[in-house]
Protein backbone atom coordinates (compact mmCIF):
# COMPACT_ATOMS: atom_id res chain seq x y z
CA UNK A 1 0.00 0.00 0.00
CA UNK A 2 1.36 3.77 -0.88
CA UNK A 3 0.76 6.47 1.47
CA UNK A 4 -2.18 7.83 0.40
CA UNK A 5 -4.09 3.99 0.43
CA UNK A 6 -2.85 3.94 4.16
CA UNK A 7 -4.12 7.45 5.50
CA UNK A 8 -7.34 6.53 3.47
CA UNK A 9 -7.92 3.36 4.99
CA UNK A 10 -6.77 4.75 8.61
CA UNK A 11 -9.31 7.82 8.14
CA UNK A 12 -12.18 5.18 7.20
CA UNK A 13 -11.66 3.37 10.28
CA UNK A 14 -11.06 6.17 12.49
CA UNK A 15 -14.89 7.37 11.15
CA UNK A 16 -16.25 3.55 11.90
CA UNK A 17 -14.87 4.69 15.23
CA UNK A 18 -16.55 7.78 16.16
CA UNK A 19 -19.71 5.69 14.36
CA UNK A 20 -19.54 2.92 16.85
CA UNK A 21 -19.12 5.23 19.84
CA UNK A 22 -21.77 7.42 18.57
CA UNK A 23 -24.20 4.69 18.19
CA UNK A 24 -22.83 3.14 21.64
CA UNK A 25 -24.36 6.17 23.18
CA UNK A 26 -21.19 6.82 24.92
CA UNK A 27 -21.90 9.41 27.38
CA UNK A 28 -19.00 12.38 27.68
CA UNK A 29 -20.30 12.69 31.23
CA UNK A 30 -18.41 9.59 32.65
CA UNK A 31 -14.97 9.14 32.86
CA UNK A 32 -14.78 6.34 30.96
CA UNK A 33 -16.91 7.70 27.79
CA UNK A 34 -14.65 11.36 28.21
CA UNK A 35 -11.34 9.20 27.20
CA UNK A 36 -12.77 7.29 24.56
CA UNK A 37 -14.34 10.45 22.77
CA UNK A 38 -11.02 12.37 23.52
CA UNK A 39 -8.81 9.36 22.27
CA UNK A 40 -11.07 8.92 19.04
CA UNK A 41 -10.99 12.83 18.32
CA UNK A 42 -6.85 12.72 18.91
CA UNK A 43 -7.01 9.59 16.42
CA UNK A 44 -8.82 12.16 13.69
CA UNK A 45 -6.41 15.12 14.56
CA UNK A 46 -3.33 12.98 13.83
CA UNK A 47 -4.48 11.30 10.66
CA UNK A 48 -5.59 14.97 9.30
CA UNK A 49 -2.33 16.38 10.54
CA UNK A 50 -0.17 13.54 8.93
CA UNK A 51 -2.35 13.94 5.82
CA UNK A 52 -1.75 17.44 5.69
CA UNK A 53 2.17 16.34 6.11
CA UNK A 54 2.09 14.07 2.98
CA UNK A 55 1.03 16.96 1.32
CA UNK A 56 3.30 18.81 1.82
CA UNK A 57 5.86 16.13 1.40
CA UNK A 58 5.07 15.60 -1.93
CA UNK A 59 5.37 19.44 -2.85
CA UNK A 60 8.45 20.01 -1.56
CA UNK A 61 9.55 16.37 -3.62
CA UNK A 62 8.62 18.59 -6.34
CA UNK A 63 10.53 21.29 -5.43
CA UNK A 64 13.10 19.71 -5.33
CA UNK A 65 13.22 17.89 -8.14
CA UNK A 66 13.01 21.03 -10.11
CA UNK A 67 16.12 22.63 -8.20
CA UNK A 68 18.09 19.30 -9.36
CA UNK A 69 16.56 19.67 -12.77
CA UNK A 70 18.01 23.37 -12.53
CA UNK A 71 21.40 21.84 -10.81
CA UNK A 72 22.20 19.22 -14.08
CA UNK A 73 21.43 22.24 -16.51
CA UNK A 74 23.94 24.66 -14.54
CA UNK A 75 26.49 22.00 -14.12
CA UNK A 76 26.19 21.12 -18.26
CA UNK A 77 27.16 24.71 -18.82
CA UNK A 78 30.10 25.02 -16.41
CA UNK A 79 31.71 21.25 -17.10
CA UNK A 80 31.83 21.86 -20.57
CA UNK A 81 34.69 20.09 -22.39
CA UNK A 82 36.93 22.02 -24.74
CA UNK A 83 35.33 21.61 -28.22
CA UNK A 84 31.56 20.78 -27.03
CA UNK A 85 28.81 22.95 -27.83
CA UNK A 86 25.39 22.23 -25.37
CA UNK A 87 22.24 24.11 -25.15
CA UNK A 88 20.96 24.24 -21.84
CA UNK A 89 18.11 26.55 -20.30
CA UNK A 90 17.35 28.38 -23.59
CA UNK A 91 21.77 29.39 -23.27
CA UNK A 92 23.76 28.22 -25.72
CA UNK A 93 27.18 26.89 -24.07
CA UNK A 94 30.81 26.20 -26.02
CA UNK A 95 34.57 25.37 -25.36
CA UNK A 96 35.87 26.45 -28.44
CA UNK A 97 39.47 24.76 -29.54
CA UNK A 98 41.57 27.86 -28.20
CA UNK A 99 39.87 27.09 -24.58
CA UNK A 100 38.02 30.26 -24.80
CA UNK A 101 34.13 29.56 -22.73
CA UNK A 102 31.52 31.46 -24.66
CA UNK A 103 27.40 31.43 -23.37
CA UNK A 104 25.04 32.92 -25.16
CA UNK A 105 21.37 33.64 -25.29
CA UNK A 106 19.23 34.60 -27.86
CA UNK A 107 22.74 34.78 -29.90
CA UNK A 108 24.02 37.41 -27.90
CA UNK A 109 27.04 36.45 -25.62
CA UNK A 110 26.16 37.30 -22.13
CA UNK A 111 29.66 35.60 -20.55
CA UNK A 112 33.59 34.43 -22.13
CA UNK A 113 36.09 33.60 -20.18
CA UNK A 114 39.68 32.16 -21.18
CA UNK A 115 41.36 29.56 -20.03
Amino acid sequence: MNPLEVMSALKKRITYLQGLALGLNISIHSAEGKVLVYMIDILADLAEMVTKIQSEQDDFKIYVDSIDDDLTSLENMVYVTLGQKVITGGMTVQNDDTGTFIAERNGEACFKAKD
